[in-house]
């Protein structure tokens, strides 16, 4: 059975049911079954616990009641008494493929325009069907036949024909591996064949000359291909399996000897994959691009088995050594990544023995997995006897068998129950690690081992290899009528954006965890419509051999998880229209388009193809619903054979007419048979009132889930990885409440004035002090409060930002400072009444620091400090939250501990923490630990990241506009939140504009207004450097 993942803008999933191929042909098969599995406890102690107190009054035992039916054959009870044997039996019977997840590229459901499948579908044209392997991209899957023809499919293969086609015959394929644009499929007799994906290169490339059974009689191949051929191969040699990346292949040999190709026309390999140093496509030897290149390091290892990420390689020897190389941005290759360099061109040991230092025991790795930016190991350990060692004897020589990781987590892909970045150094899953269960036919109790582990670009899915049962009912089997059968555990972590993981909901998952049973028809049938059903797991049936269409084959189900390996973020059907009343041409917009993005030499094929894709319509503003049609009409023309169109508008406006524009998208440019969206910018609203009179006014034409409002600071790295330093690291979660933390300070501040804008500001006298307040620190004080949500899904996150807003009391003027700015001590900056057209005794704040507090258990009593302004000091985002001060009187002259989330410039999270100063006198210094972004993690071309990057960090529209792409609203801000934001200022807005308020000056370039300091001592706020006496 086979599953397919991706990871943005979409990912798309398969299953699939497969099964050996030596004599017998491979099958895919549909559904599973359940075993159980008993999990044996070190020292477990088998009696009853004595207490010297009363035992507790024993409950009253219910025996369930016999689900056996009178009447009914033994065949009929075992379907009645076991929804695992069920599964069993109906995937014999029923041999097919089912597909889950993103469906953009037709792969998952060629015969629908769905978007996404969220649970286990079949797909029709495989129905009876034996197959012998399939792949799955995010835009075309391939498949090998029961004869060994290959198959392809989607809209990557071709936007016109959506069932499967076959491409390559008669080469008695037996297993494929993928690249962002080829399909490498390897024959039985040890043959290598590169496809493209794609039909049209297919037909329009050169044909393979071909010989015949008929002697000196050859013939063109019916289409395009490639062979990949090994010049070395020993007499009895020959290539036994295949390995791909996005744009590399691993082949290994009966010999055990490992050789890499470049496997993709769109990219050559230069991080490292390839395994030669120094190899990129400059230094290429002569000959085809996609020749194949020994290792020098990794002669005389005999390898036994390989595994490619997108961009890395690992390679295990007999010996159980890993052998990793290519890209380690994430820690994927098993050790820490460098700073200097991201990945490693040649290959190096993975250091596992250091993972079992001190634990008595041995390892040895079986098996690895990789996919995406994530690499697996399963380990053997075995207990050994040791110096000074108290190994029970008894348990000398047992193995326990685990399961580690490494590589990217945020999404859980790592499946150890953390949100992690990084993972250098492996990571153990315990959830799959440590098992054990009895075996009735050994009678011993034996490790439960992985059978299998499938990694997809952001998911992953393991098949346990525990006991099954699969005779109960089969020809010559012994059995009574209570024996069934059961298949074994597979279970499913990582990324849920587009339902890959096949549990019906949308959130990912950091452990494995199971999903219901494919075909929960089956269920209803087996205790009869209307009755409750049962909650049963899906299980993989094991290799048998059943009957067939007539036959006898060998079975067994298997799970594939797909990848997407991404040729760009944005999908090459992207047509990007601009709409405005600027009178410009062709030409101009495409110079606009070009300045702005910055063309490079090695993007510019990229950029070139872009901008292939836009065009721009003159507004004629007194044409009325004119232009709009027009508008529509040009976005019809792109539309071939009834394909879905999704429309999304990005409203780049003044409030002021946000309603009648998109009246008149809804009225003459929304899409009939695909999703609209129109994305609007803030402000939203001037106060209550307006926001929610907005809201109204929207409402009739367009749904709250056709919506995107853009708070670009949600889209700021530091702002979005801000739920994971809370979330992700416990030691955090710990001290999160008002029992640890004294107040928290949330700044937004900007060293430039108003420059020449007084008037507007003036004109709409609140609107810098609304706009970023209601907005951007509201935000900020909603990601730092709220309680951890369900999932990072859109919906969870929303309501758990929202729910924490409703808990903020309205704002009251005691608790507030408004302030403006004169001009600069040294007269270089005007003053803000210095400005033309300002009033002489205005009263626009351009400063405000107000006090909010949050009225729960958590944060009773902690002081939220807002604080937002022009023409200060220094323009920066931050979270600065102090702690309580130490209790210990032998501490007393020691300062806060602070942790900083700087948002920008130069995103960074420090850690303000006290330590003994060298020397023989006890004194206390302050230090800090520092990760600064662009230092630590990566540079890029994000704000406050100048030079050549390491991990690019986007830009907060890029991640936004991709986001709204791609439906993702978790970071869109919802209209609960902004009506909470509202309740909290609106009132104090209103006493703003009808009692006379202090307005207190300050010069341009200052910290802010005289009394600032005071102000925030008294809710308990420290400057740097400052010391409280502790009593």
């Amino acid at each position: 059975m086979d599953v397919h993942a991706a990871r943005a803008p979409t990912c798309d999933d398969v299953l699939i049911l497969r099964a050996d191929l030596d004599a017998d042909p491979f099958i895919f098969l549909g559904a599973g079954s359940i075993a159980a599995a008993w999990y044996n406890f070190p020292d477990f102690f088998p009696f009853q616990t004595a207490f010297a107190e009363a035992l507790p009054t024993p409950v009253e035992i219910k025996i369930e009641k016999t689900k056996k039916k009178k009447g009914l054959s033994k065949e009929e009870n075992r379907d009645t008494i076991s929804s695992q044997h069920l599964q069993v039996k109906r995937s014999w019977e029923n041999p097919g493929v089912y597909a889950w997840g993103s469906n953009s590229g037709r792969v998952v459901a060629p015969d629908s325009d769905e978007q996404v499948i969220k649970t286990p579908r079949r797909i029709p044209y495989f129905d009876g069907a034996l197959l012998r392997d399939i792949k799955l991209d995010r835009n075309f899957g391939a498949a090998i036949t029961e004869n060994g023809d290959l198959l392809q499919w989607g809209a990557g293969f071709s936007t016109e024909t959506r069932e499967p086609t076959v491409t390559l015959r008669g080469k008695n394929l037996k297993s494929l591996a993928i690249s962002q644009d080829r399909v490498i499929a390897l024959g039985s007799n040890g043959k290598v064949y590169s496809v493209s994906a794609d039909k049209e290169s297919q037909e329009k490339g050169a044909k393979v000359s071909e010989s015949s059974w008929i002697p000196f009689l050859s013939f063109n191949s019916e289409i395009s291909y490639r062979r990949i051929k090994p010049k070395s191969l020993g007499w009895i040699e020959s290539v036994t399996e295949i390995a791909c990346g996005a744009e590399h292949l691993l082949l290994l040999t009966s010999a055990g000897r490992l050789l890499t190709a470049a496997a993709s026309s769109e990219g050559f390999p230069s991080r490292g994959q390839l395994g030669v140093p120094g190899l990129v496509w400059e230094t290429r030897p002569e000959g085809p691009y996609d020749q194949l290149h020994e290792i020098p390091s990794l002669r005389g290892f005999n390898i036994t088995a390989i595994a490619a990420g997108d961009y890395h390689s690992l390679a295990l020897d007999r010996e159980g050594r890993v052998h990793a190389f290519g890209d380690n941005s994430s820690g994927q290759l098993g050790f820490q990544p460098s700073n200097e360099i991201t990945y490693v061109d040649a290959p190096s040991l993975v250091p596992m023995n250091s993972l079992y230092a001190g634990t008595g025991q041995t390892p040895t790795v079986k098996q690895i997995f990789a996919g995406g930016n994530n690499s697996f190991f399963t380990v053997d350990a075995t207990n050994v006897a040791r110096p000074g060692g108290d190994v029970k004897p008894a348990l000398l020589g047992r193995i326990t068998a685990d399961t580690w990781s490494s590589g990217q987590g945020i999404l859980g892909t790592l499946g150890n129950g953390r949100w992690t970045h990084i993972q250098g150094i492996p990571s153990k899953l315990k959830a799959l690690s440590g098992l054990f269960e009895w075996n009735e036919i050994n009678n011993s109790v034996v490790p439960i081992r992985l059978k299998s582990l499938s990694v997809g670009s952001t998911h992953a899915a393991a098949i346990m290899n525990n006991v099954t049962e699969v005779r109960a009912g089969t020809f010559g089997a012994i059995d009574s009528e209570n024996d069934t059968n059961w298949g074994a555990d597979v279970v499913w972590w990582g990324g849920n954006e587009y339902y890959q993981i096949g549990n019906g909901r949308r959130n990912n998952m950091n452990v494995p965890g199971y999903i219901a049973p494919l075909d929960s028809g089956a269920e209803v049938e087996r205790v009869g419509k209307g009755k409750r059903r049962e909650e049963h797991r899906f299980q993989i049936t094991p290799k048998h051999r059943v009957d067939v269409g007539g036959r006898r084959v060998d079975v067994e189900q298997r799970v594939e998880c797909g990848r997407m390996h991404r040729r760009g973020i944005l999908s090459d059907k992207l047509k990007v229209i601009g709409f405005d009343p600027t009178q410009m041409s062709q030409d101009e917009f495409i110079k606009h388009i070009k300045s702005s993005v910055g063309e490079s030499d090695e993007q510019a094929d990229e950029l070139k193809a872009f901008c292939e894709r836009c065009s721009y319509i003159s507004i004629n503003q007194d044409a009325g619903d004119d232009s709009f049609v027009e508008l529509r009409e040009r976005m019809e023309s792109f539309i071939t054979n009834d394909e879905t169109q999704n429309r999304h508008f990005y409203m780049a406006l003044p409030p002021s007419i946000y309603v009648k524009v998109s009246e008149q998208l809804r009225k003459n440019c929304y899409s009939e048979n695909g999703e609209s969206q129109i994305i609007i910018e803030k402000p939203f609203g001037r106060d209550l009132e307006t926001s929610v009179d907005l809201h109204k006014k929207l409402a009739p034409n367009w749904k709250e889930t056709e919506i995107f409002r853009i708070d670009h600071y949600l889209g700021k790295e530091m702002v979005k990885n801000l739920m994971t330093l809370r979330f992700g690291n416990p030691m955090f979660g710990a001290v999160w409440d008002c029992n640890h933390i004294d107040n928290v300070q949330i700044s937004m501040t900007e060293a430039i004035g108003t420059e020449g804008r007084g008037a507007y500001f003036d004109d709409t006298m609140q609107s810098e002090l609304t706009r970023p307040i209601t907005t951007d620190l509201m935000q900020l004080l909603a990601l730092t409060t709220m309680e951890r949500p369900g999932s990072f899904s859109a919906e969870d996150l929303r309501q758990e930002k929202a729910r924490v807003l409703r808990l903020v009391p309205p704002l009251d003027l005691k608790h507030t400072v408004i302030g403006q700015f004169t001009k600069s001590a040294d007269g270089k900056h005007a003053g803000y009444k210095d400005e033309d057209n300002v009033p002489a005794d205005s009263k626009c704040a351009t400063f405000c620091t107000s006090v909010a507090y949050v009225k729960n258990a958590r944060w009773e009593g902690v002081p939220f400090i807002l604080k937002s302004g022009k023409a200060l000091n220094e323009s920066k985002t931050e979270i600065r939250i102090q702690l309580k001060d130490t209790t210990s009187a032998m501490l007393a002259h020691t300062a806060h501990n602070q942790l900083i989330i700087r948002v920008q410039p130069s995103e960074a999270v420090r850690l303000k923490m006290n330590a003994k100063l060298p020397g023989l006198q006890l004194q206390t210094v302050g230090t800090e630990l520092d990760l600064t972004y662009h230092q630590t993690v990566g540079e890029g071309k994000g704000e406050g990241n100048g030079g050549e990057g390491k991990a690019d960090i986007p830009e907060a529209y890029e991640t936004l506009l991709v986001d709204a792409l791609g439906g993702d609203y978790s970071d869109s801000v919802s209209e609960g939140e902004l009506e909470a934001s509202w309740k909290v200022w609106t009132p104090l807005l209103e006493k703003l504009e009808d009692e006379g308020v202090e307005v207190r000056e300050y010069a341009y370039g200052s910290e802010g207004p005289e009394g600032l300091e005071e102000f925030v001592k008294r809710y308990q706020y420290q400057r740097e450097g400052e010391v409280r006496e502790v009593i």
